[in-house]
């Protein structure tokens, strides 16, 4: 939650909710907009016990650098669009990015693709000629049913 308690020590950040510190849970929606989370905790007198809630930000970030996962600290600005009244000032924790984790695709998968491709294809082409198409919805659900035969087959 508090920057201090994750490997953080020399942040400061500046008073009056000008900066925060919070986790970047949506990114890749919007084109240099991320979403942020911020944690907060406070002390209930009548309960005799700690609250915590937080608040959800959209946060510029002109590089399109952060990922879900990452700890930042947001910085205010004047407003770029109606609900963007943030921008991205650094990461401090960074998630691990996903080029660490692509595996290389093996022999057996890329002929899977491509029966499966190809059997879409035929399928695709004797639907059509087949049935007659009045609307998208129609279209999207044709293709559902044809996809899930293909896969069937390829199975």
């Amino acid at each position: 939650m508090s920057p201090l308690r994750n490997n953080a020590k020399n942040l400061k950040l500046m008073p009056n909710g000008q900066e925060f510190y919070g986790t970047v849970i949506k990114s890749g929606v919007n084109d240099k907009t991320v979403t942020v989370r911020v944690d907060y905790q406070y002390y209930v007198k009548k309960y005799k016990c700690w609250a915590y809630k937080f608040s959800k930000f959209l946060v510029h970030d002109e590089e399109n650098f952060a990922i879900s996962g990452d700890k930042v600290v947001i910085k205010s600005m004047f407003p770029v669009s109606t609900r963007k009244h943030y921008f991205l000032r650094n990461v401090v924790k960074p998630f691990p990015r996903m080029d660490y984790y692509v595996k290389e695709k093996t022999e057996k998968d890329i002929k899977f693709e491509e029966t499966y491709k190809n059997l879409y294809k035929e399928f695709y082409k004797n639907e059509i000629d087949k049935t007659v198409v009045r609307n998208a919805k129609e279209e999207q659900t044709l293709k559902a049913k044809i996809k899930a035969r293909a896969m069937a087959k390829v199975i």
